[in-house]
C-alpha cells in the first residue's frame, strides 16, 4: 500500500461515511427519543433507494437533482402508515417503555421490516421492478465531465452531491431539533414525557411527528444511497445497511444526530483505511463490530451521548 492509494481511500471511505451517517439518522431519532429499536429501519432505508430509483427510470423521469427530496416527501406518507400500524397501540400511550413495550415494539418493527423485504421481492419477481443494477441516468456533468480530481483521486460528481444533500439533511435537521418548538419538544419527550404532557403538549402526537421524520430521514438516506452506489440495489441491501446503522448510531450516541452523522464518518474512514491494508470490503465491516464492543466497554452511552 503506497501513500496514494490510502489518501484514496481515505477520502471513499469519508464519502461513504457522510452517507452511511445520513442512513442511520433516522434511526437515531426515533430510538433516542421514542426508545423504540427499530429493526424495519435497514427495510425502510431500502425502500427509499428504490422509490428514488422507480420515480426517475419508471415513471415521470425525476431529475435525480431532485429524487432524495421527493422520496422525503413519500416517507412522511409512509411514517405515518408506519406509526399506525406498528407503533401506536404500543407504544402511543406509554408512559415509560417496560420491558414489555420494548420487546413487542421491536417485534412490530421487525413485521413491518419483513412485509416491505417480502413486497419488494414480490414486485420484483413480478417484473413490476427491477432490481437496481445500474444506469446511467444518475451521472451529473460539470465543463463536461462527470468528475473531479481531490488530491489525486477521481471523484464522481453524482457521490458529492449525495454528500452535499446529506449534510444539508443532518444540518437541517439539526436546527429544526435545537430551534424551534416541535424540535424543543421531541428532545423534551425523550426526557421525561410525563412532564412533557403536564405543559399542555401531548406526547402522543410527539411520538407521531419524530416517527414521520425519522422515517422520511429513512427514506431519504436510501435514496442518497441509491445515486452514491449507482448499482447493486436490491432487498438483500437492507444486510448490510441495517447492522452499520446501528453500529454508528451507537458510536455517536442515541437521540444525537449530529453525533450519529460524525459516527458515519468514523465507520466509513475507518473501513476506507481497513480497505487500503488489507483489500478485503468483509474485514472493514467485521471491524465496525470491533469497534462497537469496545465502545460499549468504555463509552456505552456514545461519543456525544448523554
Amino acid at each position: 500500500m503506497d501513500a496514494a492509494s490510502l489518501v484514496t481511500n481515505i477520502l471513499n471511505g469519508l464519502i461513504t461515511g457522510a452517507i452511511l451517517g445520513a442512513v442511520a439518522s433516522g434511526l437515531t431519532l426515533i430510538w433516542g427519543v421514542m426508545k423504540v429499536v427499530n429493526l424495519a429501519h435497514g427495510h425502510l432505508a431500502v425502500l427509499g433507494a428504490f422509490l428514488a430509483v422507480i420515480l426517475y427510470k419508471y415513471t415521470i423521469g425525476l431529475n435525480p437533482l431532485l429524487a432524495p427530496f421527493a422520496v422525503f416527501i413519500i416517507g412522511v406518507v409512509i411514517g405515518a402508515i408506519f406509526y399506525y400500524t406498528s407503533l401506536h397501540i404500543i407504544v402511543g400511550k406509554a408512559e415509560t417503555m417496560t420491558l414489555k413495550v420494548e420487546m413487542n415494539s421491536l417485534l412490530s418493527t421487525f413485521g413491518f421490516g419483513i412485509a416491505i423485504y417480502g413486497l419488494l421481492s414480490y414486485a420484483i419477481g413480478r417484473g413490476w421492478i427491477a432490481q437496481y443494477e445500474g444506469f446511467t441516468g444518475w451521472a451529473l456533468k460539470v465543463g463536461g465531465k462527470t468528475y473531479t480530481t481531490i488530491l489525486g483521486t477521481n471523484i464522481i460528481y453524482a457521490k458529492l452531491y449525495a454528500v452535499a444533500i446529506a449534510v444539508l439533511l443532518i444540518v437541517a435537521v439539526e436546527m429544526f431539533l435545537r430551534k424551534t418548538i416541535w424540535g424543543l419538544t421531541i428532545r423534551a419527550v425523550a426526557q421525561d414525557s410525563r412532564a412533557v404532557a403536564l405543559t399542555g403538549y401531548n406526547p402522543v402526537t410527539v411520538k407521531l411527528v419524530t416517527t414521520l421524520l425519522s422515517t422520511a430521514m429513512a427514506l431519504m438516506g436510501g435514496a442518497l444511497y441509491a445515486i452514491f452506489v449507482g448499482s447493486g440495489i436490491n432487498p438483500d441491501l437492507e444486510h448490510v445497511l441495517a447492522p452499520l446503522s446501528f453500529v454508528i448510531v451507537v458510536l455517536g450516541g442515541l437521540g444525537s444526530v449530529l453525533g450519529t452523522f460524525i459516527g458515519g464518518l468514523i465507520i466509513g474512514v475507518t473501513n476506507g483505511i481497513v480497505y487500503a491494508l488489507t483489500g478485503e470490503t468483509a474485514i472493514g465491516l467485521a471491524t465496525s463490530f470491533v469497534i462497537l464492543i469496545l465502545l460499549l466497554l468504555w463509552k456505552p452511552t456514545g461519543l456525544f451521548g448523554r
